[in-house]
């Protein structure tokens, strides 16, 4: 299969020729479908940063893009206390990398008067560039439990999309076969219904990190 790895087998060992799916295209269309994904759904990720005394900005000391901030919080001088909800805040991007090294910076509308710790909870893009078909979908590329899912039921209707086209080609077509055996137009119908489902569990799991994670007022 173009684009696998060749692998050598053990003498007696079945090796499936002609499988449903090949693994390789799998992998494809699975990170396609990730990144196909509105930025309402992203992985939950943390940063801290060592705020200095009379200090307005600092950069956020990330590697990685990001969609938005989803909360800001700063240490507490006491340690029985909370963290507390940071206010006054804003996201700055596009920044010099002379003073900004990660491009990203937070800045206060009024500067903390002592030296502090911010812990900021930001939405940053899935991890898809090493996925493998041994990749840990939740710890590596950042999916939650219900996003699994959501990947599951969207990798299937991809895999499934183009099956009716090879159907309907009359040089490829073997033997004839029954009309009843496989109607036409079942498998784009099945494709569809797998389509809406997975646009449903999308909508579903944007609700649920909007509600984990409700606008706020950083003024």
């Amino acid at each position: 299969m173009e684009g696998s790895t060749a692998a050598t087998h053990d003498d007696n060992v079945l090796v499936e020729i002609e499988p449903r799916f090949y693994r390789h295209d799998a992998l494809v269309d699975a990170k396609e479908e990730i990144l196909s994904w509105p930025h309402t759904l992203y992985q939950e990720a943390q940063t801290t940063i060592d705020w200095a005394t009379e200090t307005y900005q600092a950069d956020l000391g990330i590697s990685t893009d990001l969609f938005k901030i989803l909360a800001v919080k700063t240490k507490p001088y006491d340690s029985n206390d909370r963290w507390l909800d940071t206010i006054g805040w804003s996201l700055i991007r596009d920044l010099d990398a002379d003073d900004f090294a990660s491009g990203f910076g937070i800045s206060l509308r009024y500067p903390y008067g002592v030296a502090t710790t911010m812990e900021v909870t930001y939405a940053a893009p899935f991890t898809t560039a090493t996925v493998a078909s041994d990749t840990d979908l939740e710890s590596t590329v950042g999916l939650s439990t219900p996003m699994v899912d959501v990947l599951r039921v969207g990798l299937t209707w991809r895999l499934l999309a183009t099956r009716e086209v090879g159907r309907s080609d009359l040089v490829a077509q073997g033997q004839p076969r029954n009309a009843e055996d496989v109607q036409a137009g079942v498998m784009a119908q099945q494709a569809n219904f797998l389509k809406q489902l997975r646009d449903e569990k999308i909508s579903e799991e944007a609700l649920r990190l909007a509600r984990r994670w409700p606008t706020r007022y950083a003024g």
